[in-house]
């Protein structure tokens, strides 16, 4: 059999791959060991490490010209694209554009994030809430009676922080994210029983004779929202009992700000 033969040729193949791929590694590794000469502060004291990071700085950086100091580039920071779609490179880009998108995303992923290493989980700049409270006014967020997540500063239990198909950035529509919690709501009539024992609508979407669904009406009183828990609560904090949103003595003091005759 000669060297020819493609039953040897395989082997060699093989072996100059791996080690041209060794070589790459290894000149990567050399890159980035010098770039942290210099920029050793991006990881300090910072447990939490992007993923990129250990990727190489070449995996996001490449319009720089190391040679001369400070750099010379050809992209703003150097980077192979903008935000976000340097970050769709890696990240499912459809996490990030459901039908409603958080506003925040259209500052950038880094005022939210850091891009190299944090102390706080998820590579964020701050924990959460004071995170959110950066742009979200705190004073919403801390009346008289606060909501348990709310006051354990538990945002991303109820909201997605990227985008959403459910209004107001919820995780799910408001009644069934709401019953994963308040699930004795669903037990017996809520508010009033009525004739028919079935309590006040909850903003649920129902079932007809036929099985064709019914979506809740409007709200009352705040036009072009659905009527949900959050029409008589406050999700976050009120200061007034049970989270009303209204000040009320009693149920029927409630009911009158739409029941009004």
């Amino acid at each position: 059999m000669s060297w020819s033969s493609p039953f040897l040729r395989r082997p060699l193949c093989i072996t100059v791959l791996v080690l041209a791929s060794c070589f790459s590694a290894a000149y990567s590794g050399a890159q980035d060991a010098d770039c942290l000469k210099c920029h050793e502060a991006i990881l300090k004291n910072r447990p939490v490490v992007h993923g990129a990071v250990q990727m190489g700085c070449s995996s996001c950086h490449s319009g720089i010209a190391d040679a001369t100091i400070p750099h010379k580039t050809t992209t703003p920071r150097g980077l192979l694209a903008p935000q976000p779609d340097l970050c769709y490179g890696c990240h499912d880009k459809t996490l990030f554009t459901r039908k409603n998108v958080h506003p925040a995303l259209a500052l950038g992923c880094t005022a939210c994030h850091n891009p190299h290493a944090s102390a706080k989980p998820k590579l964020l700049s701050a924990e959460v809430p004071d995170q959110c409270e950066k742009c979200h006014s705190k004073a919403g967020f801390s009346l008289k009676n606060s909501h348990v997540p709310v006051a354990g500063g538990m945002c991303f239990s109820c909201h997605d922080p990227h985008s959403s198909d459910n209004m107001a950035m919820l995780l799910k529509p408001m009644f069934e994210l709401c019953t994963e919690c308040h699930d004795q709501v669903t037990k017996r009539p809520h508010a009033i029983a009525g004739f028919t024992q079935s309590g006040h609508p909850l903003g649920q979407v129902r079932k007809d004779r036929i099985g064709k669904d019914i979506f809740p009406p409007d709200d009352p009183l705040r036009e072009g929202r659905p009527f949900s828990c959050a029409s008589c609560h406050f999700p976050h904090s009120s200061d007034f009992r049970k989270l009303f949103r209204f000040e009320a003595r009693s149920t029927m003091d409630l009911c009158m700000n739409c029941h009004k005759y």
